[in-house]
């Protein structure tokens, strides 16, 4: 599998959220907005009421985690070349912060079916990271009304490879010299030659 940009991981949270709390991922919403959403308004106020069910999706690397330091590698034939195959993990978190009266019981829902095994991020290779993690209730207020918010994090790990075509040597060229009359070792290259 190919590693994965910004753009696919949010894309593959987004349908996983949306299967966790009973919606459709593939439902298209003309101008409304979907319950899960990968961007807050760019006018910088809510484009929901307190009534509405809303959750943003946001995702950052972990930076520290001491697995995304190692390396590993493995060598696969290629015919007469080799390729040389790069391993190394990164961890991911996904931030949720869902509003509306629902809001602290949906992610309840999301944190069972992904801690339960998601498929759809198993196949995107996004492994979950058990954890204490749990939904943190606190309403917001804005403009003299509280909206119910909750918030959550959760960790993953996700595996990164890069190939490496290593071509065979095919030739090399070589050129042996005589040693001058009378030494019995080429002092440029350490190389002694016995003669006869």
């Amino acid at each position: 599998m190919a590693n994965l940009t910004r753009k696919e991981i949010l894309r593959v949270f987004y349908r996983a959220t949306m299967l966790a709390i009973g919606m459709d991922p593939d439902k298209t919403y003309g101008t409304e907005k979907p319950p899960v959403r990968i961007s807050y308004p760019s006018e910088g106020q809510p484009d929901w009421t307190v009534e509405d069910n809303v959750i943003f999706l946001s995702y950052s690397d972990v930076s520290g985690d001491e697995t995304t330091q190692l390396v590993h590698e493995e060598w696969k034939d290629s015919g007469k070349d080799l390729i040389r195959r790069h391993f190394t993990n990164r961890v991911l978190q996904i931030s949720f912060v869902a509003y509306g009266p629902n809001g602290y019981e949906n992610l309840l829902k999301i944190r069972h079916a992904f801690l339960d095994g998601a498929s759809i991020l198993r196949k995107a290779d996004l492994m979950i990271l058990p954890g204490a993690d749990t939904p943190q209730y606190m309403p917001e207020l804005y403009q003299n009304a509280w909206f119910s918010r909750a918030d959550m994090s959760l960790r993953f790990n996700n595996t990164m490879t890069w190939d490496e075509d290593v071509r065979a040597i095919a030739q090399v060229p070589v050129t042996i010299h005589d040693n001058p009359a009378g030494t019995d070792r080429n002092h440029d290259t350490g190389i002694i030659i016995k003669k006869g």
